[in-house]
């Protein structure tokens, strides 16, 4: 995956970037309710899987926010040019393997793809990421599950998104731009 390195002299979010990185847990985490009966009736009309639909939607709305594109490393913050995904698959012995899609495509060439992909990790599936693990959005989903709040397991340190805020025009997300 394709990256460039933010100049931290010029980054006008430095010292907030300072401050949060020195924090125990400096991630944030939302969750909201989101009204998907229109996708979920296209993807019954068309015969195709709400979940692959819902993450390639998810992958490219995040990659039109170039803050969500970046990460921290070797001290200093990078921005992808796209962030792929990473889910879980079930595996025939009940296990999971981690299934990396990319949304790099329209959705006439993503849908094979995601499909072909997810078949690919159930047959020969592992937790080990197959891609810098720094340039994907986790998606996790729980469909019989409804919660308020998930935080995932990090290895600490360094893996978190550097803050957004203050100034991330958060009315692109909300409008869907």
């Amino acid at each position: 995956m394709n990256y460039k390195p933010i100049d931290m002299e010029r980054y006008p979010r430095r010292a907030h970037f300072d401050y949060f990185r020195g924090l125990q847990n400096p991630m944030l985490g939302v969750t909201a309710e989101v009204d998907v009966t229109a996708l979920k009736d296209f993807c019954k009309r068309h015969g195709c899987s709400f979940y692959l639909a819902f993450m390639h939607l998810a992958a490219g709305a995040a990659n039109a926010v170039p803050e969500l594109r970046r990460r921290i490393r070797d001290g200093g913050i990078v921005e992808y040019e796209a962030c792929g995904t990473s889910h879980v698959e079930l595996l025939a012995d009940e296990s999971y393997g981690y299934c990396t899609l990319y949304h790099d495509m329209d959705w006439e060439a993503y849908l094979p793809y995601a499909e072909s992909e997810r078949r690919r990790c159930r047959e020969s599936g592992s937790i080990e990421e197959d891609a810098d693990v720094e340039g994907l959005y986790f998606i996790t989903s729980l469909p019989w599950l409804r919660y308020t709040q998930l935080i995932q397991p990090t290895a600490g340190g360094d893996e978190s998104n550097p803050p957004a805020y203050p100034g991330a025009d958060l009315r692109r997300i909300r409008a869907g731009d």
